[in-house]
């Protein structure tokens, strides 16, 4: 695929404004070019770093309507203001990281260079504050060895790749992933569980990093139907046995399919649903 230049307007694609069309295409491109994906997690630090405005800010003598900016940014309506409002605080932040702050962030895998839960989750309306800014990106391993983002239909012996993102003020120290397929089997991707006699623990992941990928594929006998990934992020570690109860009572309720959440306080969590084949 021949490069195309980085559109004028990365927020249109961050926030979901292009149509289907564009954002697959800008998916495909993403894939190839390595300009772009800079860029676009340039825009997205910048995007995270603005969310912690009100916390960086208070201890810092700015303007007035600088402050009022930032924190209403969320709220205008009008492109031209808010991509004015994020270059400014872009560039003070920058100013005065020197002598106020020093930011650590982790490169993306090259792997999994794929920004579309970061876009759907993270500044949809309705999505309570824990989820906003965690999400994982499921991708199928292809016989030729290279990676295909999961769409709405997968194989019943497909393996899988996950990567994930883990943003925001307060990101998470622990994840595990684990899907339930349509005859309520649970089978777990991170950590692995293998030996009925083990109970193991959520898994250690970075902070502040988006599209980590998780190096091993990973095969299960899934059921076809209806399938359900379910990434639950933690500042402590949870053991297998204790997902698996709630899962399990919210099956027996029969309330797993409607329900948005796992009844763990404290927690980022992201649902992905697919159907596998027979």
């Amino acid at each position: 695929m021949s490069c195309k230049p980085c559109p004028s307007d990365w927020h249109a694609y961050i926030e979901g404004e292009l149509s289907q069309s564009q954002a697959s295409d800008m998916d495909a491109h993403l894939e190839f070019c390595a300009d772009c994906r800079s860029e676009l997690d340039k825009q997205k630090k910048l995007i995270h770093l603005l969310g912690r405005a009100d916390e960086v800010f208070q201890d810092v003598d700015l303007s007035d309507a600088l402050l009022q900016a930032s924190r209403e940014e969320s709220d205008l309506r009008d492109r031209r203001s808010r991509i004015l409002v994020w270059v400014l605080a872009g560039f003070f932040l920058a100013a005065m990281s020197a002598g106020l702050w020093a930011w650590r962030w982790n490169k993306p895998s090259s792997a999994a260079h794929d920004p579309e839960a970061f876009r759907v989750k993270a500044l949809r309306d309705g999505v309570p504050e824990s989820d906003r800014w965690v999400a994982i990106l499921p991708y199928r391993l292809l016989e030729s060895g290279r990676t295909q983002r999961l769409g709405d239909q997968m194989a019943k012996d497909e393996a899988l790749l996950l990567a994930y993102t883990n943003l925001g003020p307060k990101p998470y120290s622990y994840l595990m992933i684990f899907a339930v397929d349509a005859r309520g089997r649970i089978h777990w991707y991170h950590p692995a569980h293998e030996k009925a006699d083990e109970d193991p623990k959520s898994i250690p992941i970075l902070k502040s990093s988006s599209g980590v990928e998780l190096k091993e594929a990973i095969r299960h006998d899934l059921a076809s139907g209806t399938l359900r990934l379910v990434a639950v992020f933690s500042h402590k570690p949870w053991r297998v046995s204790e997902i698996e109860r709630m899962v399990g009572e919210m099956w027996d309720a029969g309330s797993w399919w409607e329900s948005t959440r796992l009844p763990i306080t404290d927690s980022g969590q992201h649902f992905v649903t697919t159907e596998v084949g027979t």
